[in-house]
């Protein structure tokens, strides 16, 4: 297998979420399961359905290298399996909103190292988070905060979605709610650049 170091042959510019090949070098190093993605955010190729289930075996360096050569839009952090990893995920209109709630919203940022925290292609902010008491919450885009803004023609209520998470994809029938007993701290080894 090749030792894939930070000066790999494979040169690739920033993707959209302004990641260089340096940056997903690193954090695959850490530990952290990484997929590349097209421009749609479709994966470009089965992580979960293969002949390998990439959530519960991290990619060779063989593969990270092999899928930087196809030159993906951008990478993807794989949430669950067994490195407990959840990603809150703040868009830009929860940074930006004004009302308590926006603040609250701020105040947990905050509370995050900039280690773990990386801005968002859309605008807002990914926190990755390790679930250090159990297996991460199961819960694909599991909507946690949205703001009211008001009514469409249909009578039926406009949101705005604020704040997310992400963690194992879950079966379509199978829903939960974040355990508020779960304890997380961010993803070690890695510097203010990481993420």
């Amino acid at each position: 297998m090749a030792d894939l170091k930070s000066n790999s042959t494979v040169a690739t510019p920033p993707d959209s979420a302004g990641w260089t090949m340096q940056d997903v070098l690193r954090l695959h190093h850490s530990g952290l399961h990484l997929f590349p993605v097209r421009q749609n955010k479709k994966p470009m190729g089965k992580w979960r359905k293969g002949p390998i289930d990439y959530m519960m075996v991290k990619p060779t360096d063989d593969e990270i290298e092999n899928w930087a050569r196809k030159e993906p839009a951008g990478w993807c952090i794989l949430c669950g399996g067994p490195g407990r990893i959840l990603v809150l995920d703040v868009e830009a209109a929860g940074i930006a909103d004004l009302s308590e709630k926006g603040e609250r919203i701020r105040q947990v940022l905050d509370r995050f190292p900039a280690s773990c925290k990386r801005p968002s292609p859309s605008g807002g902010e990914h926190a990755v988070l390790h679930i250090s008491d159990g297996p991460a919450p199961v819960g694909h885009g599991h909507k946690l905060i949205y703001r009211l803004d008001g009514v469409d023609e249909q009578g039926k209520q406009v949101k705005t979605l604020l704040a997310e998470y992400r963690g194992e994809r879950e079966p379509l029938q199978r829903r939960t709610q974040l355990p508020a007993r779960h304890r997380g701290h961010v993803v070690q080894g890695m510097d203010d650049q990481d993420l």
